[in-house]
């Protein structure tokens, strides 16, 4: 082999040369360049999703402070127990469902709700605990006897903290 490529002329071996010069650039390209510019718009792409994230969860940080100062603001320990329950009970439509609603001194009150949703009552109690400091002291949750499904009555005696 060598002894054909020493018979060569000189513009056969320049284009030898310059075609082996191709194939290697074109082997570069494709098997080195190509997939290592992927990878790099790639992990820019990735990057760009991280910083927005972190712009993301930067905003909802702020949100959650503001909320929580107007929380805090709006929702006093000096109001009265009767509207607390009010309040909480038509935010989660169980109004219509309370039957009794009875202050028993200062800190405490009982509520009588009938047919009222179970999902909503339980929600309604955590917020109740979390949000206006009001924890169960007393609760009777019976299921309805004609089977409604979800829906049961409800006795709790709630107490300020």
């Amino acid at each position: 082999m060598i002894k054909q490529i020493q018979e060569l002329q000189q513009r056969e071996l320049l284009l030898l040369l310059m075609s082996g010069i191709f194939l290697i650039l074109i082997s570069i390209y494709m098997f080195i360049w190509e997939p290592l510019n992927q990878q790099n718009q790639l992990t820019q792409t990735k990057i760009k999703q991280y910083e927005w994230s972190l712009v993301e969860l930067k905003y909802l940080e702020q949100l959650n402070q503001v909320a929580d100062e107007v929380d805090t603001t709006i929702i006093g320990a000096d109001q009265p127990l009767v509207v607390v329950i009010d309040i909480v009970l038509r935010k989660y439509n169980l109004y219509e469902n309370l039957q009794r609603s009875q202050p028993i001194g200062n800190n405490t009150i009982r509520i009588e709700i009938n047919e009222g949703n179970f999902n909503n009552i339980i929600l309604s109690l955590n917020e109740l605990e979390s949000v206006y400091n009001l924890s169960v002291d007393m609760a009777n949750i019976s299921a309805l006897q004609n089977n409604i499904n979800g829906k049961v009555d409800a006795s709790i005696t709630l107490d300020r903290l």
